[in-house]
């Protein structure tokens, strides 16, 4: 066992706390469409998401579709320590009634889902122009990306329409049971029972609530993120080559444009103190943009392809940046130092050249608590990555994976394919170390300069700032 708050972690006090256990498949969600769509063209699954308090699941499914599903789904297919994590979220739901599953018809391809937790006390100019009262209870509010260059505002949690119903294909089950065989189609319905006809769904379980609907793009919305403070601050990146600031307090008002990028811009995130915006694009650059002034901070560069996703760390003092390249990056945001490179080399490469490309990343996140990473690539591989190792530490097989998420309380990966699927892997779950929770604590507030300027030992300096790998 390694003591003492600053000393270095030794190779068998990392082989003891990072114990390689692959990743086990939970549960697989298949979409229930209707014959006509089956095999068909834009049936991928580009974007899943948690919702900030993990009591609901986003899954755009394809053809125009966006799930809203309750989370967790049954109390069977929670994976054991996972369950006491989720029971009081649970325990809040039933309080104001049971949460029904809902389908967002969004009328055009969905690329880019975002969760945004409702700022307390809600904000009444956006809220008030379909309520006559501001409810006490907290809500949520999703945003979807779409291929038209629109951006659709929806609240999650009331579930009322204007409609009267809508005919919507259910989603099918799959769970792996203990002999390790997938038993599809199994029966368990996720979507709610009701008294209608079995096709016909009323509304107002089903569909959440069309707030806004903002335009400015003119071309895919391919990714969007919420500042992680509740202030209703959204960014979007769009392949028009831009990145757009919306502000959903002034009736979704755009309030500044970002522009610089040469090609598509695939992917935005936000650092959770708010501070930084980072956009990953086709020209093999990565753009850190200051979220108080909006403008550009620096340009990283060290890929040779394009960077296709990108995420913080939950202290804001790591990046992390995806390429077709076949390479993870991480950086100091704050000095735009590279400190390491993570590449995928495929576990049984080819005889000959002709697939160079074939590990080609898609995405990439940082676990709730920093201390791991989750990866996808066109390898059909989900891979698992320790913070401390250059190697990955688990590895999943998946079959045309393009995105992934960690659950906000960990324990738990969400994987979407091109096929319109979505997983659910176990992921790594240990207790944080008192080192790792007091750098944890002080980066949420200290630059890496500010770190730097500090009167300590150059170890703990080093340390604090991420540079003893």
């Amino acid at each position: 066992l390694c003591f003492g708050v600053w000393a270095e972690p030794t190779e068998s006090c990392q082989a003891t706390v990072l114990k390689k256990e692959e990743p086990l498949l939970l549960a697989e969600l298949k979409p229930g469409r209707p014959h006509q769509f089956d095999w068909k063209s834009s049936c991928e699954t580009w974007s899943v998401a948690f919702s900030p308090d993990g009591s609901w699941f986003a899954w755009s499914q394809g053809h125009c579709i966006v799930k809203l599903i309750p989370w967790p789904l049954e109390e069977q297919f929670i994976p054991k320590g996972f369950e006491a994590k989720s029971r009081s979220s649970k325990n809040e739901t039933k309080g104001r009634g049971s949460p029904k599953e809902k389908t967002l018809d969004c009328g055009q391809i969905v690329w880019g889902l975002a969760f945004s937790p409702w700022p307390s006390p809600p904000s009444k100019k956006l809220w008030a122009r379909h309520h006559p009262q501001v409810p006490d209870v907290s809500c949520l509010i999703l945003a979807t990306g779409l291929n038209d260059g629109q951006i659709k505002i929806w609240e999650v949690q009331t579930g009322r329409s204007f409609l009267a119903g809508i005919k919507a294909p259910r989603a099918r089950l799959c769970i792996l049971i203990r002999d390790g065989l997938l038993t599809e189609g199994c029966g368990c319905d996720l979507r709610t029972r009701a008294s209608s006809p079995p096709d016909l769904v009323p509304r107002s379980l089903t569909l959440g609530l069309l707030l806004l609907n903002l335009s400015g793009h003119q071309d895919v919305v391919r990714d969007l993120s919420f500042t992680p403070s509740g202030s209703l601050i959204l960014v979007s990146a769009s392949r028009d080559k831009t990145l757009r600031i919306w502000d959903l307090n002034k009736h979704g008002k755009q309030i500044q444009v970002l522009s610089g990028h040469l090609q598509w811009v695939y992917c935005c995130s936000i650092s959770p103190d708010c501070s930084m915006l980072c956009s990953a694009a086709g020209e093999k650059s990565v753009f850190l943009w200051s979220m108080r002034s909006y403008t550009l901070i620096r340009k990283l560069e060290g890929h040779q392809s394009s960077v296709v996703s990108c995420d913080f760390s939950p202290d804001s003092a790591l990046l992390v940046t995806a390429s077709y390249d076949t390479n993870v990056i991480m950086w100091d945001p704050y000095t735009g130092e590279r400190l390491r490179s993570l590449h995928h080399t495929q576990l049984n490469p080819p005889m000959d050249d002709s697939d160079v490309h074939i590990s080609s990343l898609r995405s990439v996140c940082f676990s709730p608590e920093g201390l791991y990473l989750a990866t996808v690539a066109d390898d059909r591989l989900l891979r698992i990555w320790a913070l401390e190792l250059k190697t990955p530490i688990a590895f999943a097989p998946m079959t045309n994976g393009l995105c992934c998420t960690f659950f906000p309380h960990g324990g738990v990966i969400a994987t979407g394919t091109r096929d319109g699927h979505v997983q659910f892997w176990t992921a790594p779950r240990v207790l944080s170390s008192l080192k790792h929770l007091c750098r944890k604590a002080l980066r949420s507030f200290l630059t890496t300069y500010q770190v730097l300027a500090l009167p300590i030992p150059k170890k703990m300096k080093e340390f604090l700032t991420y540079r003893t790998f």
